[in-house]
């Protein structure tokens, strides 16, 4: 297990499983760590919650895809694709905007 803190600038993305959290790094490797998605969204505030289950590291967004105004999602630069939850999708376009986080396209 784990004592050390992670690097958040290392963190690409992290997915929530129950009581676990899989934690997906820039140089590709995946660590399933013994925190919830909430431990990580206190600790390390520069993720962005995106839904229940998925926070994402806005450095590495290759874009955001708007398909209807309840469907979303973001695309990162390693071409895996996470669904935006609807009732956070206004808050989620909001903070990336506000820190300039990615290009944002809508098909449909």
């Amino acid at each position: 297990m784990r004592k050390q803190l992670l690097d958040a600038d290392q963190i690409m993305y992290a997915l929530g499983n129950g009581n676990y959290s899989n934690i997906y790094f820039s140089n590709g490797t995946t660590e399933l760590t013994s925190h919830t998605l909430k431990w990580y969204e206190v600790g390390y505030p520069t993720l962005v919650r995106i839904s229940k289950s998925a926070m994402i590291n806005p450095r590495f967004i290759k874009e955001s895809i708007v398909i209807t105004p309840a469907t979303a999602y973001i695309t990162m630069h390693t071409g895996v694709q996470i669904a935006v939850s609807r009732r956070r999708m206004k808050r989620v376009f909001f903070t990336l905007r506000r820190i300039g986080g990615s290009s944002m396209s809508t098909k449909g």
